[in-house]
């Protein structure tokens, strides 16, 4: 029993690195990676990987405009269906002040949960 105890306490740690070892100095790898998780229900793991290009791309430089946005696109998803408004609006104010003509796809503008929250920002952001 002790065993069987020990091993379930290892699957976080498990988990946890396998989601580390996704993680790659390409921004591009890490995008795709990110936008799967989430398009698969992953939401740990693409808030990590995400991040994770956001933050070494404001010290390498190598993650394009157009990813940056993307991954503040996807994370603001993330917070919006986790009923994070505050965070869903600044995810989608940093891709703004980004891309200030970035807009969501027909798409996902319906969304119920984001959908309304950027048409928001998006206006606040243009006074």
């Amino acid at each position: 029993m002790k065993s069987a105890t020990w091993i379930i306490s290892l699957a976080p740690l498990l988990l946890g690195a396998c989601a580390i070892a996704s993680l790659n100095s390409d921004s591009r790898q890490d995008l795709v990676v990110g936008v799967k998780s989430f398009q698969e229900g992953d939401m740990a793991t693409a808030t990590l990987v995400l991040n994770h290009l956001l933050n070494h791309s404001r010290y390498d430089g190598l993650a394009t405009k157009e990813d940056q946005v993307t991954a503040h696109k996807y994370l603001a998803f993330i917070h919006c269906i986790s009923d994070e408004v505050t965070q869903c609006r600044s995810e989608f104010r940093k891709a703004l002040e980004i891309d200030p003509q970035f807009k969501l796809k027909p798409e996902e503008a319906g969304h119920p949960k984001w959908g309304p929250v950027f048409s928001e920002e998006k206006a606040r952001f243009a006074r």
